[in-house]
C-alpha cells in the first residue's frame, strides 16, 4: 500500500549560506517595536524549496529539501553551516523531522514500491530503517535525548496508530482508548508523548500519554479539532484548535492541565509548530492581508513576530533553548518555492 503523510506544514530548503539581513519584528501588543533579530540564509545544493523543521541545543538543523528533478531528500546541517543530504538505501522520498541533542534525526523515507518507512540517522551517519509489526506504512516525527521515537504506522485497517520505538528497536504501539486515528507528534527526554487521536466522527482531540503507557486527553475550550504540535521537558504542550467557525488559534497546555489560548496580534489565523524547555513557543500566523509572519510566544504571553523583508511568508519552524530559530521564508504567499532560515537574537 502506498502511504503519504498528512502531516500538516512540512515542506523542503537549498545550497550554502546565502546572506545574513536584518528582519522586521514587532513585539507585544501594541505594535512594531525597536527590536531586530539577525537571519541566516541556507539551501542545500540544487534545492527548489527548503524546509528547517528542528533544531538542537547545538544549532544543528534537520529538515527536507526538493531538488531540481522534483525527488525530496533529507539534510541535516551542522552548526558550522556544513549541509549533509541523508537518504536511506533505495530511498526515492526522504523526509527529516526531529533531531535530539546527540544529533540522531528521525523521519520517514518511501521505497520503489511506494511503502513508506521509518528511518533513525546516527551522528555518525549509520542509518538504520524500522517498521513496526505488521505496519503498512511507517512515519516518524519526534527523537528525544534517549533515542526513542514516535510517530505512526498504518496496518491493513488504513487508519493510523501510535508507536514509540525504544533505543533497542522494540516497539510500544498505542492509542487513546476511543481513538480511529492517532497521530503522535512529540516526544520529551522523559517519554511524554502528545498528538492527536480523532473519534468515530473524526473531530480531532489532544493527548498526552506518560511513560508508563497512561493517556491523558484534553481539548481547547471551545474546540471542533485540538492538534498538539509538541512537549517540552516540563510536560508543557503547545498546539493549534479550530473553533466552532473554523478559525485556527495557538494554545498552550501547562502541565497540571490548563489550557491558555493565544493569537499574536494582527493574526486571523493561528498555527504552532514547537515549544523550548524555557515556554517559549515558535509558529507562525496570517494576518487579514493573507501575509505569512512567524512569531515567538513568551511565558509572560508576551509576543515578538518576524518576518522577512519584502516577502509575504515567514515561519518558525522550530526554536531551540538559546533562543535560535529554525525556520523558513518565500517570496509567494502560498509559501511554495521555500528557503531556510536561522533567526539569532
Amino acid at each position: 500500500m502506498a502511504i503519504f503523510s498528512g502531516r500538516k506544514g512540512k515542506n523542503t530548503v537549498r545550497g550554502g549560506i546565502l546572506a545574513v539581513c536584518a528582519l522586521v519584528c514587532l513585539a507585544g501588543s501594541d505594535g512594531p517595536a525597536a527590536a531586530k533579530g539577525k537571519i541566516t540564509f541556507f539551501d542545500p545544493p540544487n534545492s527548489t524549496s527548503t524546509s528547517a523543521v528542528s533544531i538542537n541545543l547545538a544549532g544543528a538543523i534537520a529538515g527536507t529539501f526538493i531538488d531540481t528533478s522534483d525527488v525530496t531528500h533529507g539534510y541535516v546541517r551542522a552548526p558550522g553551516g556544513t549541509i549533509t543530504v541523508l537518504d536511506p538505501p533505495g530511498s526515492i522520498m526522504t523526509e527529516a523531522f526531529g533531531i535530539n541533542g546527540k544529533g540522531a534525526i528521525a523521519g520517514f523515507w518511501q521505497d520503489s514500491s511506494y511503502y513508506v518507512h521509518g528511518f533513525v540517522r546516527a551522528q555518525g551517519g549509520s542509518i538504520t530503517s524500522f517498521d513496526p509489526p505488521g505496519s503498512t506504512g511507517t512515519f516518524a516525527f519526534g527523537i528525544n535525548d534517549k533515542g526513542a521515537i514516535t510517530g505512526y504506522y498504518f496496518l491493513n485497517d488504513d487508519l493510523r496508530h501510535g508507536y514509540v520505538r525504544a533505543r533497542d528497536g522494540s516497539f510500544t504501539e498505542f492509542d487513546p482508548p476511543r481513538s480511529v486515528d492517532t497521530e503522535p507528534a512529540s516526544i520529551n527526554d522523559k517519554g511524554v508523548i502528545t498528538g492527536s487521536w480523532y473519534d468515530s466522527e473524526f473531530d480531532a482531540h489532544g493527548f498526552l500519554r506518560n511513560s508508563d503507557g497512561t493517556i491523558v486527553e484534553f481539548d481547547a475550550p471551545g474546540s471542533q479539532d485540538t492538534l498538539p504540535s509538541a512537549v517540552n521537558e516540563a510536560g508543557v504542550i503547545a498546539g493549534e484548535y479550530i473553533d466552532n467557525a473554523l478559525v485556527w488559534h495557538g494554545f498552550v497546555r501547562a502541565a497540571e492541565g490548563t489550557v491558555t489560548e493565544f493569537d499574536p496580534p494582527g493574526s486571523r489565523l493561528t498555527f504552532c509548530n514547537g515549544i523550548n524547555d524555557r515556554g517559549v513557543i515558535a509558529g507562525y500566523y496570517v494576518d487579514a492581508g493573507g501575509d505569512t509572519f512567524a512569531y515567538l510566544r513568551h511565558p509572560d504571553g508576551a509576543f515578538t513576530t518576524f518576518g522577512v523583508r519584502q516577502m509575504p511568508y515567514t515561519v518558525a519552524g522550530a526554536i531551540n533553548d538559546k533562543g535560535v530559530v529554525a525556520g523558513m521564508y518565500s517570496s509567494n504567499p502560498g509559501g511554495g518555492g521555500l528557503h531556510a532560515l536561522i533567526r539569532s537574537k
